[in-house]
Order: C-alpha cells, then sequence, then structure tokens
C-alpha cells in the first residue's frame, strides 16, 4: 500500500505541463515551442494528431528545424501518436518543433519526473531540542525512488564532523556515543542510480538538537540502615551503586556534638569505612553518585539522609580489687568504718570512666565513678569493688 508520504513526493517528483490546444499545420509548416529543463530530469513529449500526419522533434539549442535535431519520435503515418523522452543532465532551454504533412491538427503535451529522489523531510529529532540520550535515534522520511542515504552529522560546540556524509541504507541512524551538553546540527541527502538530492548548507537545511549531561541517581543507602544502633566503633558504611556513576560525595554527620565528620569527601567505591566514631554519639549520613556531569542532589531533610547511634561498648572487666577496711587497733590517717578510694582511670585504652559494684555484709551500691567514697563500714570489714570498665571512646 503506498502511504500518504510516498504520494506527495510523487506529486513533488512529477511535472506536467499543460496540453497544447489543437493546432493545425499545413503542409510543409513548423509549430515551436521550448521550456527550460533541469538536470537529472526525465521528459517526455507526446504529440497526439487528430488529423493529418506530423512528424515530432526536440532540440537543444539553435534554430529548431531539422535535421538538426536531437530527438525525434518514431516515424508514424496518419493521424497518430507520437513521443520521445529522454534524460536532462545539466540546465538549458529546449525546443520542441512539429512538422507538418498533409495538412496536420495535433495536441502536445510535455511531462517530467525527477531522476534523483527530493530530499528526505528530518523527524527527529526535530529542530531545536534538547534529548537526553547520548546515542540519539535520527529519522527522516523515505522519497520515492530513494534506495540509500548520505547522512551527515557535526558537532558545532566542537566545530568537528561527527559523520559527514555516511552512506545509511534505511531511513534512520542511530548514531554513536555523543557528548553531553554539546550541540549537533544533522542533514540527509536521499540517493539512487541517478545521483543525490542536494542538501544544501543553510540553517533550513539542518536540524540543530542539544544533548543533556546525565547525571546518575541518588544511591539507595543500604547500611547501617536508619535509626539503627551499631557497635563497631568504625562502621562499614554501604550503598547502591546507579547506574553511570563513576565516583560518590559521602557526608558523615555527628548529631551529638553538632559537627561534620566528613563534609562531602570523594570515596571512588559505593562504600566506605568511617574513622573511629564516639560511643554513645548518633550520627547521620548522606552519599551522592557523580560523574562528568556532576553529582545526584542529596537534599537535606530526613529523608534524603539514614541516622545510627555508636553503642556504648562494655570491655572486659579488669580485676576484682579487694580492699579491707583499717582495724581499729591501726592507727592511720582513716578511721574505721570509713574509706576513700581515688580510681586512676588513665590507661593504655583510653578508659574515661569505671563502673563499680560493692559488696558487703551491710552495703550494696553501684554508681559510674572515677572515686569512691564509703562510709558506715565495720572495723576489718573486707568488701569487693567489682570494676568494669567502660569503653566510650578515646
Amino acid at each position: 500500500m503506498i502511504n500518504k508520504i510516498s504520494i506527495l513526493f510523487f506529486v513533488l517528483l512529477f511535472f506536467a505541463s499543460p496540453a497544447s490546444a489543437v493546432t493545425y499545420l499545413s503542409n510543409g509548416s513548423y509549430y515551436d515551442t521550448s521550456f527550460s529543463k533541469v538536470e537529472n530530469t526525465k521528459y517526455t513529449v507526446k504529440l497526439t494528431a487528430s488529423s493529418g500526419d506530423c512528424d515530432l522533434y526536440g532540440h537543444h539549442a539553435g534554430a529548431p528545424r531539422r535535421p538538426t535535431y536531437y530527438h525525434k519520435a518514431s516515424e508514424k503515418y496518419g493521424f497518430t501518436d507520437e513521443e520521445f523522452s529522454f534524460e536532462s543532465t545539466s540546465q538549458s532551454t529546449y525546443y520542441v518543433s512539429v512538422y507538418g504533412y498533409d495538412n496536420c491538427s495535433f495536441t502536445l503535451n510535455i511531462t517530467s519526473s525527477l531522476l534523483i529522489p527530493n530530499l528526505p523531510t528530518r523527524l527527529s529529532p526535530s529542530n531545536n531540542i534538547q534529548v537526553t540520550d547520548t546515542t540519539p535515534f535520527i529519522d527522516w522520511s523515505a522519497p520515492s525512488g530513494a534506495t540509500s542515504y548520505k547522512f551527515f552529522l557535526y558537532n558545532a560546540t566542537t566545530d568537528n564532523w561527527v559523520n559527514n556524509g555516511i552512506t545509511v541504507s534505511s531511513s534512520n541512524y542511530t548514531s554513536q556515543t555523543l557528548t553531553g551538553g554539546d550541540t549537533y546540527r544533522w542533514w540527509v541527502a536521499a540517493c539512487n542510480s541517478y545521483g543525490c538530492s542536494p542538501v544544501g548548507s543553510g540553517s533550513s537545511n539542518y536540524s540543530v538538537f542539544t544533548v543533556s549531561g546525565l547525571i546518575p541517581n541518588l544511591p539507595t543507602r543500604l547500611s547501617p540502615s536508619n535509626n539503627i544502633q551499631v557497635t563497631d566503633t568504625t562502621p562499614f558504611i554501604d550503598w547502591s551503586a546507579p547506574s553511570g556513576a563513576t565516583s560518590y560525595k559521602f557526608f558523615l554527620y555527628n548529631a551529638t556534638t553538632d559537627n561534620w565528620v566528613n563534609n562531602g569527601i570523594t570515596v571512588s567505591s559505593s562504600n566506605y569505612t568511617s574513622q573511629t566514631l564516639t560511643g554513645g554519639d548518633t550520627y547521620r549520613w548522606w552519599v551522592a553518585a557523580c560523574n562528568s556531569y556532576g553529582c545526584s542532589p542529596v537534599g537535606s531533610g530526613s529523608s534524603n539522609y539514614s541516622v545510627f547511634t555508636v553503642e556504648l561498648n562494655v570491655t572486659d572487666a579488669p580485676p576484682e580489687i579487694i580492699i579491707s577496711t583499717p582495724g581499729s587497733s591501726e592507727t592511720n590517717n582513716q578511721k574505721a568504718g570509713d574509706f576513700n578510694l581515688d580510681i586512676d582511670v588513665t590507661d593504655d585504652i583510653g578508659l574515661k570512666a569505671i563502673a563499680y559494684q560493692v559488696f558487703t555484709s551491710d552495703l550494696v551500691s553501684t554508681g559510674l565513678i572515677d572515686s569512691i567514697s564509703l562510709s558506715g563500714l565495720s572495723d576489718s570489714a573486707s568488701f569487693i569493688i567489682d570494676a568494669a570498665s567502660l569503653n566510650v571512646g578515646a
């Protein structure tokens, strides 16, 4: 089935001059006419005789008289049709002559059709638009008679050809990878064995489009997930790797102290092992995916970050400390029944406090202290300080 586009182009390619009125030629007389022919065009000159006998001739230049003709219809006698066709390779004036025999009456009709296809209609990308695909699908109409196409793609930003008249067999082309942010122009010509339609160089002969730079999507935050407690003071932080990402911006914020730990550091992989964090503190973390076009926006709302708290971890307890209160017979600066102990919490593992429990027959006491002051203990009684070190960060 012929589509509407094919019909349209057939009409554009086909030219017909109005038939002349019936003309009468007496014996030995001529009828002369002319028209401007163009290159790559096929012309058909047809004479229809209604009486008598006529001869039909065609001339490229000069006096249109036989025998100096270029084309001559087949000799036919009597009132009948005569015609000839020729293919024009240049632009010039063409002359047609009819010679009358035996009081000839006739009408003359001249038709033409282009030998090369008409120029295609550029369909997509249409003019002055932005495309998001870096390998855009480029499409155009298929004029009648076209057997191949010449495709042209030019980077107007860098002033370089991408495709300078490559041959394409179908009426579309998927481009190689183009540069985000650059502007391009494209042309196309339809071709057959007679040649290609002229594309021209003016702005009306090409379409313009710009390739937008594509930044990656925002990563999915995987771990630590939101609102959990972690036991590791150097947590492993992990997120998804969106398509097109080449690096990441990582943000870690101490919400307890209101200070940044990492304020947008560049990370090459989709995970990060944190520096040592403070036990008991709460943290927020964000991440953005980046490439040469930019980074995905992270936002500042609570939906854009995940929250975790570092657990206040209890380390292995030091040995039990067994202390006896002084007896009443002992002389020192401390009375029986009263006891004071200063605990040095500076050690090699950076302890900041000590938890204790005191077990006696008279008293059970607990607390988180760096010194102990007890009173009301019996003379010569023994008690135990069960001290467990709390590792709350160096």
